[in-house]
Protein backbone atom coordinates (compact mmCIF):
# COMPACT_ATOMS: atom_id res chain seq x y z
CA UNK A 1 0.00 0.00 0.00
CA UNK A 2 1.43 3.43 -0.92
CA UNK A 3 2.57 5.69 1.92
CA UNK A 4 0.09 8.39 0.91
CA UNK A 5 -2.80 5.92 1.22
CA UNK A 6 -1.58 4.77 4.64
CA UNK A 7 -1.33 8.39 5.79
CA UNK A 8 -4.87 9.09 4.54
CA UNK A 9 -6.25 6.02 6.32
CA UNK A 10 -4.49 7.02 9.56
CA UNK A 11 -5.98 10.50 9.29
CA UNK A 12 -9.46 9.09 8.71
CA UNK A 13 -9.12 6.71 11.67
CA UNK A 14 -7.79 9.51 13.89
CA UNK A 15 -10.71 11.79 12.99
CA UNK A 16 -13.18 8.94 13.47
CA UNK A 17 -11.73 8.05 16.88
CA UNK A 18 -11.70 11.71 17.92
CA UNK A 19 -15.31 12.36 16.88
CA UNK A 20 -16.42 9.14 18.54
CA UNK A 21 -14.76 10.26 21.77
CA UNK A 22 -16.28 13.76 21.57
CA UNK A 23 -19.78 12.40 20.93
CA UNK A 24 -19.42 9.84 23.73
CA UNK A 25 -18.26 12.54 26.16
CA UNK A 26 -21.05 14.87 25.06
CA UNK A 27 -23.58 12.10 25.62
CA UNK A 28 -22.19 11.19 29.05
CA UNK A 29 -22.18 14.87 30.10
CA UNK A 30 -25.76 15.35 28.83
CA UNK A 31 -24.78 18.27 26.59
CA UNK A 32 -28.20 18.37 24.92
CA UNK A 33 -29.93 18.59 28.29
CA UNK A 34 -27.48 21.23 29.55
CA UNK A 35 -28.05 23.28 26.39
CA UNK A 36 -31.79 23.14 27.00
CA UNK A 37 -31.19 24.31 30.57
CA UNK A 38 -29.16 27.27 29.31
CA UNK A 39 -31.93 28.20 26.85
CA UNK A 40 -34.57 27.96 29.59
CA UNK A 41 -32.57 30.13 31.99
CA UNK A 42 -31.82 32.61 29.20
CA UNK A 43 -35.53 33.10 28.52
CA UNK A 44 -36.17 33.59 32.24
CA UNK A 45 -33.34 36.13 32.45
CA UNK A 46 -34.28 38.24 29.42
CA UNK A 47 -36.48 40.68 31.36
CA UNK A 48 -34.16 41.07 34.41
CA UNK A 49 -31.14 41.49 32.11
CA UNK A 50 -32.95 44.10 30.04
CA UNK A 51 -34.14 46.03 33.10
CA UNK A 52 -30.69 46.07 34.70
CA UNK A 53 -29.10 47.07 31.39
CA UNK A 54 -31.61 49.87 30.83
CA UNK A 55 -31.16 51.13 34.40
CA UNK A 56 -27.40 51.37 33.85
CA UNK A 57 -27.69 52.80 30.33
CA UNK A 58 -30.17 55.44 31.51
CA UNK A 59 -27.45 56.92 33.69
CA UNK A 60 -25.15 57.56 30.73
CA UNK A 61 -27.02 57.87 27.44
CA UNK A 62 -30.39 58.92 26.02
CA UNK A 63 -33.32 56.71 25.05
CA UNK A 64 -32.65 57.24 21.33
CA UNK A 65 -29.07 56.03 21.72
CA UNK A 66 -30.23 52.96 23.65
CA UNK A 67 -32.77 52.08 20.94
CA UNK A 68 -30.15 52.50 18.22
CA UNK A 69 -27.72 50.25 20.11
CA UNK A 70 -30.41 47.57 20.49
CA UNK A 71 -31.23 47.71 16.77
CA UNK A 72 -27.56 47.24 15.87
CA UNK A 73 -27.16 44.42 18.39
CA UNK A 74 -30.14 42.54 16.92
CA UNK A 75 -28.86 43.18 13.40
CA UNK A 76 -25.44 41.79 14.29
CA UNK A 77 -26.18 38.79 16.48
CA UNK A 78 -29.57 37.45 15.36
CA UNK A 79 -30.03 35.20 12.30
CA UNK A 80 -31.17 37.02 9.17
CA UNK A 81 -34.83 36.02 9.06
CA UNK A 82 -38.18 37.77 8.68
CA UNK A 83 -38.71 37.22 12.40
CA UNK A 84 -35.70 39.39 13.25
CA UNK A 85 -37.77 42.50 12.55
CA UNK A 86 -40.57 41.23 14.80
CA UNK A 87 -38.07 40.42 17.55
CA UNK A 88 -36.64 43.93 17.36
CA UNK A 89 -40.11 45.47 17.44
CA UNK A 90 -41.05 43.50 20.56
CA UNK A 91 -37.84 44.39 22.40
CA UNK A 92 -38.03 48.06 21.43
CA UNK A 93 -41.66 48.15 22.54
CA UNK A 94 -40.66 46.94 26.00
CA UNK A 95 -37.81 49.47 26.11
CA UNK A 96 -40.21 52.32 25.36
CA UNK A 97 -42.56 51.09 28.10
CA UNK A 98 -39.64 51.16 30.52
CA UNK A 99 -38.81 54.76 29.66
CA UNK A 100 -42.45 55.88 29.55
CA UNK A 101 -43.42 54.49 32.94
CA UNK A 102 -40.03 54.71 34.58
CA UNK A 103 -38.28 52.07 36.63
CA UNK A 104 -40.00 51.11 39.85
CA UNK A 105 -36.89 49.41 41.14
CA UNK A 106 -34.81 51.15 43.74
CA UNK A 107 -31.45 50.00 45.01
CA UNK A 108 -32.80 46.82 46.59
CA UNK A 109 -35.01 46.14 43.56
CA UNK A 110 -32.01 46.51 41.28
CA UNK A 111 -30.08 43.97 43.36
CA UNK A 112 -32.99 41.54 43.12
CA UNK A 113 -33.07 41.99 39.34
CA UNK A 114 -29.31 41.50 39.15
CA UNK A 115 -29.61 38.35 41.27
CA UNK A 116 -32.25 37.01 38.87
CA UNK A 117 -30.25 37.99 35.79
CA UNK A 118 -27.12 36.22 37.05
CA UNK A 119 -28.93 32.86 36.81
CA UNK A 120 -27.94 32.66 33.12
CA UNK A 121 -24.20 32.92 33.80
CA UNK A 122 -24.61 30.51 36.72
CA UNK A 123 -26.16 27.96 34.34
CA UNK A 124 -23.33 28.34 31.81
CA UNK A 125 -20.69 28.14 34.56
CA UNK A 126 -22.24 25.00 36.05
CA UNK A 127 -22.39 23.36 32.60
CA UNK A 128 -18.73 24.18 31.82
CA UNK A 129 -17.65 22.96 35.26
CA UNK A 130 -19.46 19.67 34.56
CA UNK A 131 -17.78 19.22 31.16
CA UNK A 132 -14.26 19.99 32.42
CA UNK A 133 -14.71 18.02 35.64
CA UNK A 134 -14.27 21.07 37.87
CA UNK A 135 -15.56 20.87 41.45
CA UNK A 136 -16.39 24.36 42.82
CA UNK A 137 -14.52 25.16 46.03
CA UNK A 138 -16.41 28.33 46.87
CA UNK A 139 -19.73 28.50 48.68
CA UNK A 140 -23.02 29.18 46.91
CA UNK A 141 -23.18 32.77 48.19
CA UNK A 142 -19.64 33.56 47.02
CA UNK A 143 -20.34 32.05 43.60
CA UNK A 144 -23.58 34.01 43.36
CA UNK A 145 -21.91 37.32 44.21
CA UNK A 146 -19.24 36.51 41.62
CA UNK A 147 -21.90 35.76 39.02
CA UNK A 148 -23.66 39.06 39.78
CA UNK A 149 -20.41 40.95 39.27
CA UNK A 150 -19.73 39.07 36.02
CA UNK A 151 -23.27 39.84 34.86
CA UNK A 152 -22.61 43.55 35.34
CA UNK A 153 -19.31 43.23 33.47
CA UNK A 154 -21.04 41.27 30.71
CA UNK A 155 -23.71 43.98 30.31
CA UNK A 156 -21.04 46.70 30.13
CA UNK A 157 -19.09 44.80 27.46
CA UNK A 158 -22.31 44.10 25.57
CA UNK A 159 -23.16 47.80 25.64
CA UNK A 160 -19.73 48.74 24.31
CA UNK A 161 -20.00 46.15 21.52
CA UNK A 162 -23.45 47.49 20.56
CA UNK A 163 -22.12 51.03 20.12
CA UNK A 164 -19.11 50.06 18.01
CA UNK A 165 -21.07 49.98 14.69
CA UNK A 166 -22.32 53.53 15.33
CA UNK A 167 -18.76 54.68 16.02
CA UNK A 168 -17.57 53.01 12.81
CA UNK A 169 -20.30 54.72 10.78
CA UNK A 170 -19.40 58.08 12.32
CA UNK A 171 -15.69 57.82 11.50
CA UNK A 172 -16.44 56.54 8.00
CA UNK A 173 -18.76 59.47 7.32
CA UNK A 174 -16.02 61.79 8.57
CA UNK A 175 -13.58 60.09 6.18
CA UNK A 176 -15.98 60.56 3.27
CA UNK A 177 -15.89 64.29 3.87
CA UNK A 178 -12.10 64.24 3.57
CA UNK A 179 -12.08 62.19 0.36
CA UNK A 180 -15.03 61.41 -1.88
CA UNK A 181 -13.05 58.67 -3.67
CA UNK A 182 -13.02 56.33 -0.66
CA UNK A 183 -15.40 53.31 -0.96
CA UNK A 184 -17.13 54.26 2.29
CA UNK A 185 -20.03 51.80 2.04
CA UNK A 186 -17.69 48.88 1.33
CA UNK A 187 -15.24 49.85 4.07
CA UNK A 188 -18.08 50.31 6.57
CA UNK A 189 -19.52 46.88 5.78
CA UNK A 190 -16.16 45.09 5.98
CA UNK A 191 -15.17 46.86 9.20
CA UNK A 192 -18.52 46.11 10.80
CA UNK A 193 -18.17 42.40 9.91
CA UNK A 194 -14.64 42.20 11.31
CA UNK A 195 -15.62 44.01 14.50
CA UNK A 196 -18.67 41.75 14.85
CA UNK A 197 -16.53 38.61 14.58
CA UNK A 198 -13.99 40.00 17.06
CA UNK A 199 -16.78 40.91 19.48
CA UNK A 200 -18.15 37.39 19.18
CA UNK A 201 -14.68 35.92 19.79
CA UNK A 202 -14.22 37.93 22.98
CA UNK A 203 -17.76 37.01 24.06
CA UNK A 204 -16.89 33.29 23.87
CA UNK A 205 -13.45 33.91 25.38
CA UNK A 206 -15.17 35.65 28.31
CA UNK A 207 -17.24 32.53 28.95
CA UNK A 208 -14.42 30.01 28.63
CA UNK A 209 -11.84 32.08 30.48
CA UNK A 210 -13.82 33.68 33.30
CA UNK A 211 -16.89 31.57 34.07
CA UNK A 212 -15.41 28.17 35.11
CA UNK A 213 -14.27 27.86 38.73
CA UNK A 214 -10.79 26.89 37.58
CA UNK A 215 -8.43 28.62 35.17
CA UNK A 216 -8.34 26.52 32.00
CA UNK A 217 -5.27 26.24 29.75
CA UNK A 218 -5.00 28.96 27.13
CA UNK A 219 -4.96 26.27 24.44
CA UNK A 220 -8.52 25.33 25.43
CA UNK A 221 -9.94 28.83 25.98
CA UNK A 222 -8.56 30.44 22.81
CA UNK A 223 -9.09 27.34 20.67
CA UNK A 224 -12.66 26.91 21.91
CA UNK A 225 -13.41 30.58 21.20
CA UNK A 226 -12.10 30.38 17.63
CA UNK A 227 -14.02 27.18 16.85
CA UNK A 228 -17.17 28.51 18.53
CA UNK A 229 -17.07 31.66 16.37
CA UNK A 230 -16.82 29.60 13.18
CA UNK A 231 -19.59 27.20 14.23
CA UNK A 232 -21.80 30.08 15.37
CA UNK A 233 -21.44 31.97 12.09
CA UNK A 234 -22.18 28.79 10.11
CA UNK A 235 -25.17 28.00 12.35
CA UNK A 236 -26.49 31.56 11.99
CA UNK A 237 -26.44 31.31 8.20
CA UNK A 238 -28.00 27.81 8.13
CA UNK A 239 -30.63 28.70 10.72
CA UNK A 240 -31.60 31.86 8.88
CA UNK A 241 -31.84 29.97 5.59
CA UNK A 242 -33.89 27.17 7.18
CA UNK A 243 -36.38 29.48 8.89
CA UNK A 244 -36.77 31.63 5.78
CA UNK A 245 -37.03 28.97 3.05
CA UNK A 246 -38.03 25.62 4.58
CA UNK A 247 -39.58 25.89 8.00
CA UNK A 248 -43.18 26.95 8.61
CA UNK A 249 -42.69 28.39 12.09
CA UNK A 250 -45.22 31.13 11.46
CA UNK A 251 -48.06 28.84 10.38
CA UNK A 252 -47.39 26.26 13.11
CA UNK A 253 -46.67 28.45 16.12
CA UNK A 254 -48.62 31.55 15.14
CA UNK A 255 -48.16 34.34 17.67
CA UNK A 256 -45.58 32.24 19.53
CA UNK A 257 -43.29 31.91 16.49
CA UNK A 258 -40.92 34.70 17.58
CA UNK A 259 -40.50 33.27 21.09
CA UNK A 260 -39.98 29.78 19.66
CA UNK A 261 -37.29 30.97 17.23
CA UNK A 262 -35.48 32.90 19.96
CA UNK A 263 -35.57 29.82 22.24
CA UNK A 264 -34.26 27.52 19.49
CA UNK A 265 -31.50 29.97 18.56
CA UNK A 266 -30.40 30.31 22.21
CA UNK A 267 -30.43 26.51 22.45
CA UNK A 268 -28.19 26.24 19.38
CA UNK A 269 -25.83 28.85 20.83
CA UNK A 270 -25.64 27.00 24.15
CA UNK A 271 -25.03 23.72 22.34
CA UNK A 272 -22.20 25.27 20.31
CA UNK A 273 -20.56 26.60 23.50
CA UNK A 274 -20.73 23.21 25.25
CA UNK A 275 -19.94 20.98 22.25
CA UNK A 276 -16.92 23.13 21.40
CA UNK A 277 -15.74 22.81 25.01
CA UNK A 278 -16.08 19.02 24.71
CA UNK A 279 -14.10 19.03 21.45
CA UNK A 280 -11.24 21.15 22.80
CA UNK A 281 -11.12 19.07 25.99
CA UNK A 282 -10.70 15.94 23.84
CA UNK A 283 -8.01 17.62 21.69
CA UNK A 284 -6.17 18.75 24.82
CA UNK A 285 -6.29 15.26 26.32
CA UNK A 286 -5.09 13.73 23.04
CA UNK A 287 -2.28 16.27 22.81
CA UNK A 288 -1.26 15.71 26.44
CA UNK A 289 -1.30 11.91 26.00
CA UNK A 290 0.82 12.16 22.85
CA UNK A 291 3.38 14.39 24.62
CA UNK A 292 3.56 11.94 27.53
CA UNK A 293 4.39 9.10 25.14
Amino acid sequence: MPDSMRFLLRMIMTIYTFMRKVIANASSHNVFLLSAGIAYNALLCVIPLMLVGLSLAGLLISQEQVEQAIKEFIQQFFPETSFRVQTGAIILGEVRKFYNYGSAAGGIGLLVLLWSASVLLSAVRTSLNHIFGIIPRRSYIVNKIRDMGLTLLFLVLLGIASFIPSAIAFFMSFGSQLSSELPIAWLTGITAEVVGILSLFFFFLFMYRVLPNKRLPRFITVGSSLIAVMLWEIARWIFGWYVTTISSFGSIYGAFAVITIIAVWIYYTGFIVLFTAESMQAIYQLRYTTQQK
